[in-house]
């Protein structure tokens, strides 16, 4: 997949897609945050979403500033029934390093479909 949108409309875009029934619990257990372990609750599908948003922020993040983030360096806020989420918690570096953009300027959109969570991150220009 892919996602492309006018510098006009995005200042930075990532977009992810991941299959919900692959990530076992320890590989959830170093996706969560702790912020994240009340929503996670041990859910496969809840961790594959975390896992989606983190790989989308990621992906819009790293063209435009080039920093190295792991799983642990942002906690989210995930709303499952809007198919929303917000930076809830992002380690100094990146916050320090994401000049222009603050963890509150970054928007997340999700959906389920089948067997797949596909996701989106972006930055208002």
């Amino acid at each position: 997949m892919a996602v492309a949108g006018p510098m006009s409309t995005f200042s930075v875009l990532g977009l992810d897609l991941e299959r919900t029934d692959r990530i076992g619990e320890g590989a959830a257990s170093r996706v969560a945050h702790p912020q994240e372990r009340r929503f996670w609750g041990g859910d496969q599908s809840r961790a594959s979403v975390l896992f989606s948003l983190k790989e989308a922020f990621y992906k819009a993040q790293y063209p435009r500033w080039g920093l190295q983030a792991g799983f642990g360096d942002m906690a989210l806020e995930v709303d499952m029934a809007g198919g929303s989420a917000r930076i809830a918690f992002l380690a100094d570096h990146l916050s320090e390093g994401m000049t222009g953009a603050g963890r509150g300027d970054f928007r997340f959109r999700f959906a389920l479909a089948g067997s797949h969570v596909v996701s989106l991150c972006w930055v208002p220009a």
